[in-house]
């Protein structure tokens, strides 16, 4: 017992004070400020909310099927899933402070608005109102130059 207890002593000066790191290794800072981990979270709850729309789209009983109504409600839901798939990719990258995300946010953005213009009447008023200030205030934050700045950081950074 008394040499098991040595052993644990002997040990001691070994360990490292709680919260203290071993030589050579770097905390490394967080790149990303929580404006963009907002966004990341909008985005990934856009592309769920434009997933469910999309099946509103495909799924609508007001609409006669076999109309030119129709073809458009399924030209407009497929638009939809394919917005929605690149919100969600858009909401990785943007989490993980991509270079590539800035270009898809904004043109995902612009497509996601014009998607939600052409299928107005849709939904409630207030969730198309809602949707839209969604997604131009994501689009505002990505056109900022401080945002813009931070991911061309970031692509100097993946670089070197």
């Amino acid at each position: 017992m008394a040499q098991s207890v040595g052993h644990l002593a002997s040990d001691s000066p070994n360990r490292l004070p709680a919260g203290a790191r071993p030589a050579g290794r770097t905390a490394v800072a967080p790149t990303r400020p929580l404006g963009l981990s907002i966004l990341a979270l909008v985005a990934a709850a856009m592309g769920v909310a434009l997933l469910l729309w999309a099946g509103a789209s495909f799924g609508a009983s007001d609409i006669a099927p076999g109309t030119g109504l129709a073809a458009a409600a399924r030209v407009i839901g497929a638009g939809l899933v394919i917005a929605a798939g690149f919100e969600l990719v858009l909401a990785y990258g943007t989490w993980a402070v991509r270079p590539w995300a800035w270009p898809l946010g904004v043109t995902v953005g612009i497509a996601s608005i014009g998607l939600t213009l052409l299928s107005a009447g849709r939904a409630s008023s207030r969730a198309h109102l809602l949707t839209l200030t969604v997604e131009v205030g994501m689009l505002w934050y990505l056109l900022s130059p401080r945002v813009h700045e931070m991911f061309e950081q970031n692509r100097d950074r993946k670089r070197s």
